[in-house]
């Protein structure tokens, strides 16, 4: 109905339930160049409808994150991880596109500087599992947390 071109046009940050987004949506995200396609596969999962076309923003280089949208509507699903996991499987995402959907493209969607990576100098906000390589990450369906840091100090711990 345009509101995705209309809201790229604008420059906005993000743009979300892209379930039915086809050519001319992808397109004009892609010419926006900054603005975010958020893909939320609880609600393809929930609803039972295709997932948004994740493989097809990431090919037009439009940058993608990765939202839960929890709410009780559309879709009830409380764990990025699980979102994380649905994305590659009903979005088209690799894992590793996925996991750079869920950290660092999640916060350039909300212009968060020193969020979503792990560099010198930022916050080191963070979430550890437990696993032999980040490739489980997406694999597994919602795996738990083993510690939570926020500020560069451990919040919570199993």
């Amino acid at each position: 109905i345009g509101g995705s071109e209309m809201a790229a046009g604008c420059g906005a940050r993000s743009v979300d339930h892209l379930e039915a987004a086809g050519a001319p949506q992808i397109a004009a995200l892609a010419a926006a160049g900054t603005t975010v396609g958020t893909v939320l596969p609880g609600v393809s999962l929930h609803l039972g409808i295709a997932g948004a076309p994740g493989r097809a923003l990431v090919d037009a280089e439009v940058p993608v994150a990765i939202g839960t949208d929890l709410n009780p509507g559309s879709s009830p699903l409380f764990s990025p991880a699980a979102a994380c996991s649905l994305a590659v499987r009903l979005c088209g995402l690799t894992p590793a596109e996925a996991l750079v959907a869920s950290t660092a493209n999640a916060a350039f969607a909300l212009r968060d500087v020193g969020a979503g990576v792990l560099l010198p100098g930022a916050r080191a906000d963070l979430v550890l599992v437990d696993g032999e390589s980040w490739r489980e990450l997406p694999y597994q369906l919602g795996g738990g947390a083993a510690e939570t840091w926020v500020g560069g100090k451990v919040v919570e711990k199993r």
